[in-house]
């Protein structure tokens, strides 16, 4: 089946919505008409609720398959037919497939490490976040700040503050799959090696 254009759906297949068609502030008026804004507020806190709850999630599972990925080369490191404890009277090929190793180790590591704004974003990001923990540790923000804002807060207010914390946490976690797509490259890669290395033993 082929599109014939980014908006047409293939036959017998039903159309998905395109948002990038709606009038938000139409939409919003009209629906807040026939729903109390309160039940609006938090259908959308629902929603972004939701939402965040599927990037944790989602960032847990790339953790955990960084630390699977580790786990597995290291083995490979300790017990394969490059060990790390003779690699040093190793061939050139050898060290070659050991420092490989090494390298998808360190990748696979870097996709879990903890990333924190740097000073600049540190200073202004609870001014447009309220949620995520760097946000309530950011300098110039003190715990009484935070609890006056949930005091006072508005659901707009909470909305946005939710809404930052899930684009930013969506940019972290496509940085993350980014670089687990590179260290199981790499991955692959060292099997491929280690087994032409074991195949030419052999020969």
């Amino acid at each position: 089946m082929t599109l014939s254009n980014d908006n047409t759906a293939p036959s017998g297949v039903k159309p998905a919505p395109d948002h990038r068609g709606f009038d938000i502030e139409t939409v919003s008026s009209n629906s807040e008409t026939e729903t109390d804004a309160g039940t609006i507020d938090r259908m959308r806190l629902q929603f972004l609720a939701s939402q965040h709850a599927s990037l944790v999630s989602q960032t847990q599972f790339a953790d955990a398959k960084a630390a699977a990925l580790m786990t597995v080369m290291g083995l490979v490191a300790l017990n394969g037919p490059v060990k790390i404890y003779t690699v040093a009277t190793a061939t050139i090929d050898a060290i070659a497939v050991f420092i490989l190793i090494m390298a998808t180790i360190g990748v696979a590591a870097w996709a879990v490490i903890p990333r924190y704004p740097d000073k600049g974003l540190n200073k202004l990001i609870h001014r447009r976040d309220r949620f995520s923990w760097p946000a309530l540790v950011a300098a110039g923000y003190e715990p009484l700040d935070h609890a006056e804002f949930a005091r006072q807060a508005s659901g707009d207010q909470l909305i946005m503050s939710l809404a930052q914390t899930n684009g930013a946490m969506a940019k972290v976690l496509r940085r993350k799959f980014v670089v687990l797509r590179i260290a199981f490259g790499m991955a692959a890669l060292d099997l491929a090696l280690i087994v032409a290395y074991v195949l030419g033993a052999r020969l």
